[in-house]
């Protein structure tokens, strides 16, 4: 057996280990937000503010993961780091565009609304 052939086989462990509690874990109440950033205070003394999720927290680390593996990868085969970076800024741009200019996620606000028509402009 092979070393590539152990890790693969590790790697699978791993992730069957990892998967397997986060199904069963993340969906709990007490794992659904990361954290709470305040925003702004109500006239009843309550604080309105932005909720951080874990899920946003796993998908930012995703990303990263990601376009540092790009870099990698792009990079052993002699791409230019400028490109490749101008890939990575494309790319997550444009996911961004298609985020905010859904009909689901309508616009609330006029910075909104005008970051939505930003967006549709380069599309």
């Amino acid at each position: 057996m092979a070393v590539h052939d152990v890790a693969a086989a590790l790697l699978i462990l791993l992730y069957a280990a990892l998967f397997r509690w986060a199904f069963r874990v993340l969906p709990r109440d007490g794992w659904q937000v990361l954290a709470t950033v305040p925003q702004a205070r109500r006239p009843d003394g309550r604080w309105r503010g932005l909720n951080l999720t874990y899920y946003g927290a796993f998908t930012a680390s995703a990303v990263v993961v990601a376009v540092a593996l790009a870099i990698v990868l792009l990079g052993s085969v002699a791409v230019p780091f400028d490109a490749i970076l101008w890939l990575s800024i494309e790319r997550i741009s444009s996911s961004m565009c298609f985020r905010w200019a859904s009909p689901v996620n309508w616009p609330l606000s006029l910075r909104h609304a005008r970051r939505t028509i930003a967006c549709k402009a380069h599309s």
